[in-house]
């Protein structure tokens, strides 16, 4: 019999396996792409180390744009954002400029409320779904209290025990 504690959550990984497919599908096709077209149409083709190694700069740098839609799209979802609008503005918008939005505008990882298991702003006093207290709170000013504090690191009182 396994109780709750035997029971380990883990957690994804951060790209999901169907971007690591793909972008691997996507260098190989690059690779015979280029080792064809210079093979067919180019009536003096250059060396197969030059063909090569162009189809391996091209077929990265694809592949590196599948994995970081990837890496977003996994992200996102477990921050509570649009997973498919976030990954379609990271693929369209050119320059690496939509990774570097999403970086900047991302939102904080969501926690687990201890008593009903709800996904809640990390920043939240209370669960919106059963409205038990996230973490402790000063009595004062009502600041979130760490686990360690035993003073309030804004306005100084003491923790109550």
């Amino acid at each position: 019999m396994t109780t709750h504690s035997d029971v380990q959550t883990r957690e994804p990984a951060p790209v999901p396996a169907w971007s690591v497919a793909l972008a691997a599908a996507l260098f190989l096709a690059v690779e015979a792409l280029f080792l064809f077209l210079f093979a067919r149409y180019e009536p003096n083709p250059p060396h197969l180390a030059v063909q090569l190694v162009l189809g391996a700069v091209i077929g990265s740098l694809l592949a590196l744009v599948v994995l970081g839609a990837g890496y977003v799209n996994r992200d996102a979802r477990r921050r509570g954002m649009s997973a498919g609008l976030w990954t379609v503005l990271v693929i369209f918008i050119p320059n690496a400029l939509g990774f570097l939005l999403y970086f900047l505008l991302r939102t904080p990882v969501r926690v687990r409320c201890g008593r009903c298991g709800a996904l809640v702003h990390p920043e939240s006093r209370y669960c919106a779904a059963c409205g038990s207290a996230i973490a402790e709170v000063c009595g004062r000013c009502g600041h979130p209290l760490a686990d360690g504090d035993a003073y309030c690191p804004m306005c100084g009182l003491k923790r109550q025990a």
